[in-house]
């Protein structure tokens, strides 16, 4: 039906405009992981991998089950709770509001309540002067563009709402057990590889969204990034953004990217947030035109669940 093309553009609108919603499902499997890990822990891979799966399944198969009964009974119903589920696999204005209250903080003359709201988006310690604060920042918007939206995004047209959820499970085990610590180290190394794998092609599409968003912004050329990072991806939108900006970007003792360019201000902040945003339009109106031409080949419709 035709009424099931409004799925991606309603839930791209309702993020810009109203966030997240109230009850989010990201935060249901933030708790599935948080109980569970304890039966499955142990440094071992094999363990790390059974509870990627286990975790994936418990989340994901319960979804599919409630949009194929509604779809088949409660037809307008299904189409909300779809606007609903898409929406949460990404989140713009949320990155807007994080960034932003850095922005204002520091503008405010408040540094430390800059850091503070750093720490919410960062893993690192944001004890850390200006410039590398900023640098932070812009790395958090690159970096975010990718897992945060653009991957989600890109993967609906062809698999559905379950399809997007499933990355953003993925996506959520990266961010809660996927580090390099002694604890987490191979138990943790099946999440992270997963995350790579999903976020693989999309890191290396970003570039090309980044280039045609800064327009308005830099006289910058097109130069296929540097990943100077030991991350398969995160390197790829980093390096653009900081050849697109003209800064240097450094995480103490990890990677130093576009070294020998300008220090960040918190005015490339602003900026970086601005291609952030821009792109993320692209990218939404690209994933539309594909989920037309898909359902007008009688395809969208079957995989939309």
């Amino acid at each position: 039906m035709m009424l099931e093309l409004i799925v991606l553009p309603a839930a791209y609108v309702y993020d810009v405009l109203r966030g997240e919603p109230y009850l989010h499902p990201v935060v249901f499997i933030g708790k599935t992981i948080s109980f569970f890990k304890k039966y499955f822990y142990k440094d071992s891979i094999i363990n790390g991998l059974l509870f990627e799966l286990f975790i994936i399944i418990i989340n994901l198969i319960p979804l599919i089950i409630i949009l194929i009964l509604l779809k088949d009974v409660l037809f307008l119903i299904y189409i909300i709770f779809s606007i609903y589920i898409a929406k949460s696999t990404f989140a713009v204005k949320s990155m807007n509001q994080h960034i932003k209250r850095i922005i204002n903080s520091y503008k405010n003359n408040d540094p430390d309540a800059a850091r503070h709201y750093l720490s919410y988006v960062v893993r690192r310690d944001t004890k850390i002067d200006d410039v590398l604060m900023f640098s932070a920042a812009i790395e958090t918007i690159a970096e975010g563009f990718v897992d945060g939206f653009l991957s989600e995004i890109m993967i609906f047209p062809f698999l559905g709402m379950a399809g997007a959820y499933a990355f953003r499970i993925i996506n959520t085990m990266d961010s809660n057990i996927a580090y390099k610590n002694d604890d987490y180290k191979n138990f943790g190394r099946a999440a992270a590889i997963f995350d790579t794998v999903i976020n693989y092609i999309p890191a290396r599409i970003s570039p090309y969204l980044f280039y045609i968003a800064a327009i308005k912004y830099s006289n910058s050329g097109f130069k296929w990034p540097d990943n100077t990072t030991d991350s398969y991806n995160a390197g790829y939108p980093m390096s653009f953004m900081a050849h697109v900006l003209n800064v240097r970007l450094e995480k103490p003792g990890e990677y130093i990217i576009n070294d020998g360019a300008r220090n960040p201000s918190i005015g490339d902040v602003e900026t970086a947030l601005k291609i952030y945003n821009r792109a993320s339009f692209i990218a939404f109106l690209i994933s539309f035109m594909i989920s037309i031409l898909l359902f007008y080949l009688n395809i969208y419709s079957v995989i939309l669940i």
